[in-house]
């Protein structure tokens, strides 16, 4: 059964999902400079939804910092509206998606009740009660069970022991789990060792995995782009804005909702560039593509993550909410005098294999107070040196997970 997504003013949801993507792309080359020549994986989606349940609470500069690192450019009524769509319009078809949310409240704090009906009618998050004053542990211990239940078991120990404690008010949460199957599974006999060049010259013998077959595919300026579909049912999305699409290109031609997007420079070092390129241009500058034949090498590999994203998102333009001296939470409380984000703790997991991909992510954000065209000539995709890879929404356009790969490792 074919499903179908139609937004009712298609503006908004490129305009939205265009700004959370130029934000994904900022923060994922923002850590590429930080953490270099490692593994990286992480859920800019995750993210943006938790600094967005955020932004409601704030006001003045605070809140304009939030909205322009995500990218805000609509009247709050149409941004709020588009988020509720973009949540609607997820079409799952052959794969697990989902994405959840919630608030954990400080027993005796007061929260103001247009902030509460706000985070609970645009991202379905209700506020639980616990003691962070008397029984931080437990507090902890909750909030963790809940993000390892979301993600399948994934994601455990979001909140290290020891960062909350009596001055803690609110901690907002969101954890994001998929799963899918490749449209086109590898064969796992057709795995063999072979050689993977690092960034510094070294060689390991990694798993990698191939196949033949048609795939959408592009090349252009050194950079390589595949794009291997998750198995799912056709999606449409009724389009007629003149928007800038740069950072929210959707399927244009239905087919599969989901795919990972397999970004390969033409040497190790290239992948810095990319990432620059895709937080400059976004997604329209990458190389554009048609099917062909495409002999595919992609080594099997499994990543996880751990950030604590305070200093990277101040880098990124978002300072008063971190300074208990200036940020501005009063949308959130009347008692919100000294309120600030003390922490955002984010971890994210990979796992890519022949059949498909597991992946998981979980964001917690505290605050303390105080089509095919003339069949052309096969071609060889070789993912034998880092990359970036990506698992998009093709449907909405909505970038959810996004890594570096620098050494392949399976466990």
């Amino acid at each position: 059964m074919e499903s179908q997504a139609t937004w009712k003013d298609p503006s908004n949801r490129i305009r939205l999902v265009g700004g959370l993507n130029r934000f994904a792309f900022r923060l994922f080359q923002q850590l590429c400079e930080e953490q270099p020549c490692r593994n990286l994986f992480l859920s800019p989606s995750s993210v943006a939804t938790a600094l967005a349940m955020t932004h409601l609470g704030a006001s003045g500069d605070t809140r304009d910092e939030l909205a322009s690192l995500l990218g805000y450019s609509m009247p709050e009524e149409k941004r709020r509206k588009a988020f509720r769509e973009l949540a609607e319009s997820t079409r799952t078809g052959g794969v697990e998606f989902r994405s959840a949310n919630r608030l954990w409240g400080q027993n005796s704090y007061h929260f103001l009740r247009d902030f509460l009906n706000a985070t609970q009618e645009d991202f379905g998050a209700a506020l639980g009660r616990v003691d962070f004053a008397d029984d931080a542990e437990g507090a902890c211990l909750e909030i963790n069970k809940w993000a390892e239940e979301q993600t399948n078991g994934r994601i455990k120990d979001l909140v290290p022991p020891g960062l909350l404690g009596p001055m803690t008010r609110l901690v907002l949460t969101n954890a994001v789990y998929f799963l899918g199957t490749w449209q086109t599974p590898f064969e796992k006999d057709e795995t063999r060792e072979a050689d993977f060049f690092h960034a510094d010259g070294a060689t390991a013998n990694v798993p990698t995995m191939y196949q033949a077959g048609q795939f959408s595919y592009g090349e252009s300026n050194g950079v390589k782009v595949l794009q291997l579909p998750y198995r799912s049912y056709g999606v449409s999305i009724e389009e007629g804005s003149e928007e800038d699409l740069s950072f929210a290109l959707p399927n244009e031609e239905g087919g599969s909702d989901f795919a990972m997007e397999v970004l390969l420079p033409s040497a190790g070092e290239g992948v810095g560039d990319v990432a620059k390129l895709l937080a400059s241009e976004g997604l329209q500058g990458l190389p554009s593509t048609d099917y062909r034949k495409v002999y595919v090498y992609l080594p099997r590999f499994r990543v996880e993550s751990t950030f604590s994203m305070g200093r990277t998102l101040s880098a990124l333009g978002v300072k008063r909410a971190f300074s208990v001296e200036h940020a501005d939470f009063s949308s959130m409380s009347d008692n919100s005098e000294g309120l600030f984000i003390s922490e955002v703790a984010h971890k994210a997991f990979v796992d890519v294999n022949e059949e498909g991909t597991e992946a998981a992510a979980a964001t917690a954000i505290l605050l303390a107070g105080a089509g095919y065209a003339e069949c052309p000539p096969p071609v060889e995709f070789k993912a034998d040196h880092p990359f970036i890879f990506l698992i998009r929404d093709a449907a909405t356009g909505l970038v959810h997970f996004i890594g570096r790969l620098e050494e392949p490792q399976t466990e």
